[in-house]
């Protein structure tokens, strides 16, 4: 039964933990007493318009979440009905599951990470992955906040994934067994017919099934974000995550392409008055990443777009060139025990990007640099920092 896996032995105790994780059992504690200090807070606009606020762990505590991660997520098999904070299932590959869909029924729950609380995570570590009390209080120390799971954590999106372990895969296998089609990218839930459109008491039923899940866990669907659409209404666009399915395979709508082209042609004569401007810098790497999400969805025009994106690179201006030289002097000079710091490798990074900027319009110094920089490479890499 297609169901989410715990792969690995269960973790015995604190000390276990303590030496997965790569830290003392006295400096995971601290984490875990300290944690409501251990974040940064800041707002996001949502595509409605309303604000989201992203809970950014500290360097510190990020490092934790991100060994979680590698010594405990890492060895979860999850259910291919599951997308989004999984390696190689983005929103795309989600969409694609319902390409050809004649019906979709397209589901947003409400309050999603708040609503994964405390209790939730606990029963993931203890009842999913089978770790004694002690281990899972701690592990639900370090991936929760004020109660709850916080959006912005890198331990959260696996957490989102398993908090219906017990469940969803039943209802899963009810609705394939009906030729239906059922996908979740974490708070959004597709649910898709190939060969028929739904019936308004199929409809109610499966929206029903998926409201009786999310109240196991005290949760509720988004009822304005319900939507139910067919092929047999053009008017109504097949929408999941973001990409309509009305054609077939997933496509961004007409009027964000239209709208990519006239990002483009701004940047091609902003690019004739300024090519070094820091605020050129932004909208480039800004229409550049539009131009990619187009790539990956294979649209015609994203090819020609590429293109026209080659011949308007941004070029580092005076001040920069001269900001950068300061930068790989500095480099060069740090003693090795400060080599193996993160603040050094992300310094040496930063500079070798603006280096492969300069090389558009400077080869010659840009070399040099070059040669600089590969003789004071970093003695550590960032992964050895991050996962011991």
């Amino acid at each position: 039964m297609d169901r989410p896996i715990y792969k690995s032995r269960p973790i015995g105790s604190i000390d276990s933990l303590a030496h997965a994780l790569r830290v003392s059992a006295h400096a995971l504690l601290n984490y875990a007493n300290q944690r409501d200090d251990l974040y940064d807070f800041f707002q996001i606009e949502k595509r409605d318009g309303s604000a989201r606020e992203i809970c950014s762990p500290k360097r510190e505590l990020k490092f934790i979440q991100k060994r979680i991660n590698r010594a405990i997520f890492d060895n979860v098999e999850y259910p291919s009905y599951l997308y989004g904070g999984i390696k190689d299932r983005d929103y795309v590959k989600n969409a694609m599951e319902h390409a050809g869909a004649k019906a979709l029924i397209a589901l947003d729950v409400r309050d999603f990470y708040p609503s994964i609380s405390e209790n939730h995570v606990k029963e993931i570590f203890k009842n999913f992955c089978r770790f004694p009390d002690d281990v899972a209080s701690i592990l639900v120390r370090l991936t929760t906040l004020a109660g709850a799971v916080p959006q912005g954590a890198c331990t959260s999106s696996n957490l989102a994934n398993l908090v219906f372990y017990e469940i969803e895969h039943v209802l899963v296998k009810d609705l394939r067994d009906q030729r239906i089609c059922y996908t979740r990218l974490l708070d959004d839930i597709s649910i898709s017919s190939k060969g028929r459109p739904f019936g308004k008491k199929e409809q109610e039923r499966i929206i029903k099934r998926v409201s009786s899940m999310l109240a196991t866990r005290g949760m509720h669907l988004k009822n304005k974000k319900t939507k139910v659409v067919s092929q047999e209404n053009p008017t109504d666009l097949m929408e999941v995550t973001g990409l309509w399915l009305n054609r077939g395979l997933p496509r961004i709508k007409r009027t964000e392409r239209i709208e990519i082209r006239k990002e483009l042609r701004k940047t091609e004569r902003t690019f004739g008055v300024s090519r070094t401007s820091e605020e050129y810098h932004s909208i480039f790497n800004r229409v550049s990443g539009k131009v990619a999400k187009i790539a990956h969805l294979r649209h015609a025009e994203a090819h020609i777009a590429r293109s026209r994106l080659r011949g308007i690179l941004p070029h580092l201006g005076i001040d920069e060139q001269m900001h950068l030289a300061r930068r790989v002097r500095s480099l060069s000079v740090a003693k090795s025990d400060r080599r193996g710091t993160v603040e050094y490798i992300k310094k040496y990074y930063q500079a070798l990007y603006l280096v492969s900027i300069l090389r558009r319009n400077n080869r010659k110094t840009a070399a040099k640099h070059k040669a600089v920089l590969e003789k004071c490479r970093p003695t550590r890499t960032y992964e050895s920092i991050v996962y011991g």
